[in-house]
């Protein structure tokens, strides 16, 4: 057999069994995130984030299309409630402030429930800027705007999750 066809089919096999391992690693993480958004745990849990003196009442987004909604279109955010973001795994979660009709805080925690990162008085003139925190975390508090202030909330902080 001629020395091109052998590289050419070299390169064909080789290219192949990358391609092959690239699909593997991303239908094994889109089986973890599919596991993490119907597990009993993450669709009744929690409903009340408890964070220094306050308790917020929260719903939750655990799938991407949730997520990605967000408070988006919403006419505003009641004192005592909140939107809780429920990721597969820590990462770096930006957020912004699209279709938003009034400023928040944002709130990311670590795995421990522990305040990673704040975002105080995000505005909807903010957009198309992105909050990202500087530590990975695994879920993002969304609360009206002010609440970080009120109850003095700082990083390190811990979250009680019920």
């Amino acid at each position: 057999m001629p020395k091109h066809i052998k590289i050419s089919i070299s390169i064909i096999v080789l290219t192949l069994i990358v391609a092959c391992g690239i699909l593997y690693t991303a239908k094994l993480r889109a089986e973890k995130t599919q596991k993490l958004q119907t597990t009993t745990a993450v669709r009744d849990f929690p409903k009340i984030v408890r964070l220094g003196n306050a308790a917020v009442s929260v719903v939750r987004r655990t799938t991407d299309k949730e997520r990605e909604q967000g408070l988006s279109g919403t006419k505003e955010l009641a004192q005592g409630h909140g939107m809780l973001f429920i990721f597969p795994f820590p990462d770096l979660y930006p957020f912004w402030m699209k279709d938003m009709h009034y400023p928040i805080d944002i709130i990311w925690f670590d795995a421990d429930q522990k305040v990673a990162y704040i975002k105080e008085h995000a505005t909807l003139e903010s957009y198309p800027e992105l909050f990202t925190p500087d530590t990975p975390s695994l879920y993002v508090l969304e609360v009206p705007d002010g609440f970080i202030k009120q109850y003095k909330i700082q990083k390190g902080d811990t979250a009680i999750f019920e």
